[in-house]
């Protein structure tokens, strides 16, 4: 049992490397594992998920991979409170701004816990926000 365990652990920690590195059909693969954890949370990296690196890192295919997959859990923050929506902003990949817009289960009130204030000018910066 034990070895199933570690066995898991470590396809998580692939998808979560595959997900930072842009690797598009490792993560493929590893989508087709029923038994992984999709929202496992990297405990090295301010319990990032593989999505909320994606997302920060801007690889647009992996995100569009890993919407398209019902385990995911598209509003799963960070230790920080900071969800893969409110990261996105941050770092200005707007593609993939606009992409979490169009899902209904991208909650970006849950991404503006600060006050809101900061995700407002964060999508105004962009451009994102139609006033």
């Amino acid at each position: 049992m034990g070895f199933k365990i570690k066995s898991l652990i470590a396809k998580e920690e692939e998808l979560y490397e595959a997900c930072s590195n842009g690797k598009v059909e490792e993560v493929r693969t590893l989508l087709q594992n029923e038994h992984i954890n999709t929202n496992w949370q990297n405990q090295n990296d301010y319990l990032k998920t593989p999505f909320y690196i994606a997302c920060q890192n801007g690889h647009i295919e992996i995100v569009k991979l890993l919407l398209n997959d019902k385990r995911i859990d598209v509003n799963k923050a960070n230790e920080y409170g900071w969800t893969p929506f409110l990261i996105a902003c941050d770092w200005g990949h707007i593609e993939i701004v606009k992409l979490l817009l169009n899902d209904q289960r991208v909650d970006i009130n849950k991404a503006a816990n600060d006050n809101g204030l900061h995700l407002f000018i964060l999508l105004v910066k962009m451009d994102v926000l139609i006033l």
